[in-house]
């Protein structure tokens, strides 16, 4: 059985764990340089989280309208599709029109 120097393998690991060492500080000097957060502790994490804790109803956004007010919501958006046609129409007929002279 060869003869194993202990010392000299241990040297050599200590060598491989600075040389590990060095490159993790760099890549953390990196992700700094670039303001990223550390691994597991980004604000969307954070978010659900808090949100699982607290086991909150989801809340509804926008506003909720009567039967009435959306009715004339309606009437209105109507008349305004209704008021731009017309003008479409007028338009294109003036065109038309013009053209027609021309020729």
């Amino acid at each position: 059985m060869p003869k194993i120097d202990t010392a000299k393998l241990l040297a050599a690991m200590e060598q491989e764990r600075d040389e590990i060492d060095a490159a993790i500080k760099t890549l953390n000097r990196t992700l700094q340089r670039n303001f990223a957060p550390p691994l597991g502790t980004t604000k969307r994490t954070a978010r659900k989280t808090v949100k699982s804790a607290s086991k909150a109803a989801p809340k509804k956004k926008g506003r909720v309208y009567t039967d009435a007010e959306r009715k004339a919501m309606s009437q209105k958006v109507k008349a305004g599709w209704k008021r731009r046609r017309a003008k479409k129409r007028k338009d294109e007929g003036g065109e038309a029109a013009a053209m027609a002279a021309k020729a």
